[in-house]
């Protein structure tokens, strides 16, 4: 096993090292902000769809103002919208409702797919076994048994 290298000290290495934990901050803060964004969008969406039976004609471009509105419209998400869909989306609970619907699917996908595809569940054995059926062994198996005399057949005509 190879001892570890010490880190250099030297003022190029320091300098990469910060701005390597900046950009993976700053990756972080992009990608929290896209997938926020498009749970919102696709809230919206989804939600205008199933209130009104239309898909609102909502641009992407439109997505930083509706963030922007999102927060001081929490209690009615949908006064955060265009105005010109406004109509078609639901109450805060028909929004609310839409964001839980979107969140749990995953969940209950996950679920599903564990349910179908876990392992058969072992046989149990029955509570009492069945009682095994007693058969005669053949005479050469007990030489010293007695034998009883093979039936007799009473034929007619004889």
């Amino acid at each position: 096993m190879r001892p570890e290298r010490p880190e250099c000290q030297c003022l190029a290495c320091a300098q990469l090292q910060h701005h390597q934990a900046n950009d993976t901050l700053l990756f972080l803060a992009i990608g929290t902000v896209v997938v926020v964004g498009g749970l919102v969008w696709l809230v919206g969406q989804v939600a205008g769809l199933l209130g009104s039976g239309v898909w609102p004609e909502v641009p992407l471009a439109e997505l930083p103002g509706i963030l922007a509105r999102l927060r001081d419209h929490a209690s009615d998400p949908a006064a955060a919208w265009p105005a010109g869909v406004r109509d078609g989306l639901p109450g805060p609970v028909g929004m609310y409702a839409t964001l839980a619907g979107i969140l749990a699917s995953p969940l209950a996908l996950g679920a599903l797919a564990w349910w179908l595809h876990r392992p058969p569940a072992t046989p149990r054995p029955p509570a009492t076994p069945a009682p095994r059926p007693q058969r005669a062994l053949p005479p050469a198996e007990h030489p010293g048994a007695p034998m009883l005399p093979p039936p007799e057949h009473h034929r007619e005509g004889s």
